[in-house]
């Protein structure tokens, strides 16, 4: 396996994305290439991360909760941030490209695993291009291909899997609040005065913007940073339960089981050192 190129950083700051449908901040983290890569094989792959892969030949796969999600030549395959996966490689070898991103928060289709998104003419002269800048190691033209790629893929997803505008500048404030502040009191009367709003307000807005409610978007956000806690810090799992506003050890195991499909003891065994590694 070669890697003609690996950015892991970008130009600071985000990128807008502005499509008249899609609107929402993408920040890219790295990207690369890998010629006849053979040895795919990454069990428990989770991060903060969207992770956007791609093909040349067929091969590779993906696994999550028992579905295989093949990688080949007429899609994309995306995987959204959180999600706990399994990279399979099969005995031939495939030139593989990739992509991760940060997406803002609250700003994209709820996506809970993989979507495979099929290649145009468009889209695939934009990676082959993506693949010479790399090669040339062009960081800001990376960047921009890499934003505009996002922009192409997010546009191609059905409208049943989100919302089609940013949330309303109240909402954005609480998501931003929750995201920023996820071991702060959270309280529906706190999230109403962040976002400048009744506490009746509150709750309207976030079913209609967001389709759950405050408590229900706060409680996946702290099962999120848990996992973040989990994977970079030495912390005990009792210490991070307590530290997100869980009542106890057992309350946080139930819901973070439940959520990632896994226990959190058995994620901080299984992740070791996957994160430092990328694929």
């Amino acid at each position: 396996m070669s890697a003609f190129s690996d950015h892991s950083l970008f130009p600071p700051g985000s990128l807008r994305l502005n499509d008249g449908i899609l609107a929402h901040q993408a920040l890219m983290q790295c990207a690369g290439f890998q010629r006849r890569n053979r040895h795919w094989n990454f069990p428990q792959v989770f991060s903060p991360y969207w992770r956007l892969y791609y093909n040349f030949s067929a091969g590779h796969y993906v696994e999550h909760e028992g579905t295989r999600y093949p990688l080949a030549p007429g899609h994309f395959l995306l995987i959204p941030d959180n999600v706990l996966f399994h990279c399979v490689s099969s005995t031939k070898s495939c030139d593989h490209f990739y992509l991760h991103f940060l997406i803002q928060p609250g700003h994209l289709p709820r996506l809970r695993m993989p979507v495979a998104v099929a290649a145009d003419s468009v889209s695939l002269a934009m990676i082959k291009k993506f693949c010479r800048e790399l090669r040339l190691a062009h960081s800001e033209k990376v960047a921009c291909l890499g934003v505009a790629l996002v922009q192409w893929l997010f546009s191609q997803l059905p409208a049943t899997n989100g919302p089609a505008r940013l949330p309303s500048p109240s909402m954005q404030k609480v998501l931003e609040y929750i995201e920023t502040y996820p071991e702060a009191d959270l309280s529906n009367a706190a999230l109403a005065k962040a976002g400048g709003v009744s506490v009746r307000g509150l709750i309207r807005r976030c079913e209609q913007e967001l389709a759950v409610s405050p408590q229900a978007w706060v409680r996946e956000t702290r099962l999120r940073e848990a996992a973040r806690l989990l994977a970079r810090q030495s912390a005990s799992i009792d210490e991070i339960a307590e530290r997100l506003g869980f009542p106890n050890r057992s309350y946080f195991t139930r819901r973070f089981t439940g959520f990632f499909k896994i226990s959190p003891a058995a994620f901080r065994k299984k992740w070791l050192a996957r994160s430092s590694s990328r694929v």
